[in-house]
């Protein structure tokens, strides 16, 4: 195996690359008006219908699985809930993190 040869090829390859300058591809701009909608070129996602974010206790994020089978009164025990839980479980973990980062 002749690894000068290789070595060659290379440096062919990277001498020929820098010769061509391209302008560099640039981000679309920031709406003026975002929403909570994630749109794609074939639909758009509403993410309130994914239901309300569920703070666990390690703090991790999860949503509810069947939130859209669930009846109107179901979701809005859920979410009444869920208010206090999420608060209750936030509280905690930022007074644990203080506690870790020597903060009182």
């Amino acid at each position: 195996m002749d690894c000068s040869n290789h070595s060659n090829d290379a440096d062919t390859t990277l001498s020929t690359a820098s010769n061509h300058i391209q302008t560099p591809l640039m981000l679309p701009s920031v709406p003026t008006n975002p929403s909570a909608t994630v749109g794609t070129a074939q639909a758009t996602l509403r993410l309130d219908q994914l239901g309300p974010v569920i703070v666990n206790s390690d703090g991790t994020l999860s949503r509810i699985d069947n939130w859209a089978a669930l009846t109107d009164a179901e979701k809005r025990n859920i979410e009444r809930l869920l208010v206090r839980r999420n608060s209750a479980r936030l509280q905690a973990l930022r007074k644990e993190n203080n506690t870790i980062n020597g903060n009182t």
